[in-house]
């Protein structure tokens, strides 16, 4: 109050100063502080300021149908042990409404019946609890199929309100056999209180068969694996967002060769993570992944140490590795913006085949096969523009040409290292391609993809060996 002692002030500053202190208020998050200047006798220039801390009296949910109101209501508990009605407090609660399936919500204040109270309405609106997506790509494994076709559905509050529960289905397409290529994946999601906390399994079961020049060896291989894990929000915000992640998962996958198995590898991980995703200024998102995994040995009938018979000789079920992935999204002038991404892996041991880090592929370097280099460590960094240089804002059907037309041009890069290599590996290798693509998305549910990538090889860009991606997608 110093820049006001000690001054006459007119009637229209002291309201001035009366708002000040409200504003201040509003900065701090409180929403139902006002500062007023009441009626007063003014002695010895002192000037009462009055705050009056309003109090939140009612929470009324409307629009909701699945979603009970009872269990909306208790996501909003923090509010009543808080009055005052912080703003960060009910910002926390709406972002967690929020991240359930098929649930949008917003708040409305309102006068309440008694004097100095504030009403809350929350107004739901729920969408059908159904989903799924059908797709096409040529992702695959040239050995197996590169061709292949996928199916996802989605369910919400199946067994408990809020729960999630995902299906996942993909099929090599090169020939339609399930023994030749064939992944299926269970997930289930279910909230663990009120504020956030939500415990998750999946499961999964893969079979694959190698054909081409391989076909003569019969090799083929299976593989499930299990996880449990608990997730929780430590901080939400609209622009910013930090998560933790504890779980474990159980792994065997074994191969055969010429109907003898030829490694077997029986791993179980403990892994805690924790990620941050914000939106700044620059009109940019950014997104930090930091995960720490530790196999234990003979936990669970596990691979234990220097086991015959695993994937990678003198790997053992107790392991160390830490895994890095940032990504961010730049807009930029013109109807684009620049994709940045980069992932790191790094471990002092020698890990199982499954654990390690992997180059090649649509997900990675596109200019080679997928999987094609493994390391115990490595890293990867990839960027990518998009751009619609033909008539972005002009419209057809209702859509901007922007939105569903784009040009790609991109760059990826990476290595692995291999701790104690055997006689004929390379301690490390390193990958990189350049290309461009097309991203069309002529409808909100439908969306074609190509991609056109040429790999480094010998020191030169060889146009002869480029790698060509196709995928296309139909939501529901």
């Amino acid at each position: 109050m110093s820049p006001w002692e000690e001054k006459e002030l007119s009637l229209e500053e002291i309201q001035g100063v009366a708002d000040r202190i409200t504003a201040r208020y509003r900065e701090l998050g409180y929403l139902l502080v006002n500062a007023h200047v009441p009626a007063q006798t003014v002695r010895d220039g002192e000037i009462l300021i009055q705050v009056v801390e309003g109090r939140l009296d009612k929470v009324t949910v409307t629009g909701n149908r699945r979603y009970s109101s009872t269990f909306i209501e208790r996501h909003l508990a923090r509010l009543g042990r808080d009055s005052s009605l912080r703003e960060s407090v009910l910002e926390r609660s709406l972002l967690i409404l929020n991240e359930y399936p098929y649930l949008s919500v917003n708040a409305l204040l309102q006068a309440g019946q008694s004097p100095g109270t504030t009403d809350l309405v929350i107004r739901a609106e729920e969408r059908s609890p159904f989903s799924g997506s059908l797709s096409y790509d040529n992702f695959g494994s040239k050995s197996s199929s590169r061709s292949r076709a996928g199916l996802m559905l989605e369910t919400a509050s199946l067994l408990l309100t809020g729960d999630q529960l995902t299906l996942r289905g993909v099929t090599g397409l090169d020939q339609l056999d399930l023994e030749r290529l064939s992944y299926g994946r269970i997930d289930y999601l279910v909230p663990l209180g009120y504020d956030g906390t939500k415990v998750g399994f999946y499961y999964t079961n893969s079979r694959y068969e190698s054909g081409e020049e391989l076909g003569a060896l019969d090799i083929n291989g299976k593989s499930d694996l299990l996880g449990l894990f608990v997730t929780h929000p430590l901080y939400r915000r609209l622009t910013r967002r930090l998560d933790v992640k504890f779980g474990f998962d159980y792994k065997n996958l074994t191969d055969y060769i010429l109907d003898e198995t030829w490694s077997r590898d029986r791993i179980r991980v403990f892994f805690l993570g924790v990620s941050y995703d914000f939106v700044d200024d620059y009109r940019g998102r950014t997104n930090l992944a930091f995960t720490a995994h530790r196999g234990v040995r003979d936990l669970f009938d596990g691979s234990g140490r220097s086991d015959p018979g695993v994937s990678r000789k003198g790997a053992d079920g107790s392991f160390s590795k830490y895994t890095l992935d940032v990504s961010r999204i730049q807009m930029l002038p013109g109807n684009s913006f620049l994709i940045l991404r980069g992932e790191g892996q790094l471990s002092a041991d020698r890990l199982f085949v499954v654990e390690q880090f992997s180059l090649g592929g649509m997900g990675s370097v596109r200019g080679f096969d997928a999987s094609c280099c493994n390391g115990d460590s490595g890293y990867f960094i990839s960027a990518e523009l998009q751009t619609s240089p033909f008539f972005p804002e002009k419209s057809i059907f209702g859509r901007r040409i922007g939105d569903m037309f784009k040009l790609a041009f991109f760059g990826d890069h990476g290595g692995v290292f291999l701790n104690d290599p055997e006689p004929g590996e390379s301690r490390d290798d390193y990958l990189s391609s350049l290309g461009s693509g097309v991203r069309l998305s002529p409808g909100n549910s439908f969306a074609v993809r190509l991609d056109w990538a040429v790999p480094r090889k010998k020191d030169r860009f060889n146009a002869r060996h480029a790698e060509i991606y196709v995928s296309a997608a139909w939501n529901f």
